[in-house]
């Protein structure tokens, strides 16, 4: 593709956290939020000479898991499960050929995301 590779990408994270409060004097309740963030991601590879470096662009399309619960409250917690657009830029760095450091910004389930990657053969 224009001397350059697309690559497909899929994505997925989890997190969650909680918050304890006072209610009534003497009672105590724990509010727990989490999340799970599933994406797919067409990344365009760009083609260089030094073959050690590979920056790419991405975009895509995720699907948000929110579940809230804890404490006197309806089950709502003001977050919502939905679907979500991914843009990312970013860079591979070879450290070997089945090893890279990875590292891309953007806009999805994450807005930085720092890593290894693996080739699976």
């Amino acid at each position: 593709m224009a001397n350059g590779i697309l690559g497909f990408q899929v994505g997925l994270d989890y997190w969650s956290w909680s918050r304890v409060f006072e209610g009534p004097p003497g009672v105590f309740y724990t509010r727990r939020i989490s999340y799970l963030p599933i994406g797919a991601t067409f990344n365009y590879h760009f083609k260089l000479d030094e073959p050690k470096f590979d920056p790419f662009v991405g975009l895509g399309l995720g699907y948000d898991i929110v579940s809230c619960g804890g404490g006197p409250f309806p089950d709502g917690c003001g977050y919502d499960s939905g679907l979500y657009l991914i843009a990312r830029g970013g860079v591979r760095y070879f450290m070997s050929p089945g090893l890279a450091l990875y590292g891309d910004v953007g806009a999805g389930a994450a807005a930085l995301n720092i890593g290894l990657m693996f080739k699976m053969q």
